[in-house]
């Protein structure tokens, strides 16, 4: 008999109790650096995650002009990084 790993064993008990998706959630808000790059994080800041849809400040109609031809790609890069179920990306 195999034992179980770690990993499995924690994946399984986030299920169980329904906390998964909130820590997803959390990642994305806390990994957002890391995804989008240095610069759009520095005009951006995630506020939250409501209904697969995440809403992100930015901080001017400059930028969240420019942000609009690149919603697809960061919506790709988080779901794939994170494993997420995003489905749109809100610039406030």
């Amino acid at each position: 008999m195999a034992a179980e790993s770690i990993q499995s064993v924690l994946t399984r008990c986030l299920k169980e109790s329904g906390l998964e998706e909130p820590i997803r959630r959390y990642r994305t808000l806390q990994d957002w650096p890391a995804i989008v790059g240095n610069t759009i994080a520095a005009v951006t800041r995630p506020e939250r995650i409501s209904n697969g849809k995440l809403f992100v400040r930015v901080e001017s109609d400059a930028w969240r002009n420019e942000l609009i031809f690149y919603k697809k790609e960061i919506l790709e890069k988080i779901n794939r990084t994170l494993d997420s179920a995003i489905t749109e990306l809100i610039l406030l």
